[in-house]
C-alpha cells in the first residue's frame, strides 16, 4: 500500500487499522486463514476448491500465510469469473462472439466491431458476471462490473 500510493510505512498501516477497526469479522477471517498453515488445516472455499499446505518451515512460513490470507478470495473470484464464462458462451455464440480467455477475474471476449452487438455481449457478460455469485449463494457482497473495450488487449478503455 505505502509504494502503490507513495505514502508512508506508518500512513499505510494507519489505512489497514483503520480497515480493520470498520471490518473486524475480516480482520478474524484472515487472521484465521493465516493460522492455517501452522496449524495443518485445509482452506475449503464455497466452490469447494481446496488449499493445503505441505511441509512449514521458518523459510516459507510468511509466504504459506500470505498465500493462505489471499486464497479465499482470489479463488472465489476465478470461480466466479470462469463459471460465468460457462454461462455466458451459448448467448455469446449466438452473437457471433467468443470468449478468448479468463484472467483472473476478467472475461476476454472477441467481438466483430459493430456498436450494436457490442451492447449485446456487455449486456451478456455483465449479467452472467453479476448473477453468478447469487447463484452460488454470495449475497453479502455487491458484485459490480466493470467495461473495458478496444481493438487490443493492454490498451482497452473503460466504457458504461
Amino acid at each position: 500500500i505505502a509504494e502503490e500510493f507513495n505514502i508512508s510505512l506508518y500512513e499505510a498501516q494507519r489505512m489497514i487499522d483503520a480497515w480493520f477497526a470498520r471490518a473486524p469479522q475480516a480482520h478474524d477471517f484472515i487472521l484465521k486463514c493465516r493460522k492455517a498453515p501452522l496449524q495443518g488445516t485445509t482452506i475449503v472455499t464455497t466452490f469447494g476448491r481446496k488449499k493445503r499446505f505441505g511441509l512449514v518451515s521458518r523459510r516459507n512460513l510468511k509466504g504459506l500465510q500470505n498465500e493462505a490470507a489471499n486464497f479465499p478470495h482470489q479463488s472465489i473470484a476465478s470461480d466466479i469469473t470462469t463459471c460465468a464464462a460457462v454461462k455466458a458462451r451459448k448467448p455469446l455464440d449466438s452473437l457471433g462472439t467468443f470468449v478468448v480467455d479468463l484472467v483472473h477475474d476478467e472475461v476476454l471476449v472477441e467481438c466483430p466491431n459493430l456498436s450494436r452487438t457490442i451492447v449485446k455481449v456487455k449486456r451478456v457478460v455483465v449479467r452472467a458476471l453479476e448473477d453468478t455469485p447469487l447463484e452460488w449463494g454470495i449475497t453479502r457482497v455487491p458484485f459490480r462490473v466493470d467495461i473495458k473495450e478496444g481493438q487490443r488487449w493492454g490498451f482497452l478503455e473503460e466504457t458504461s
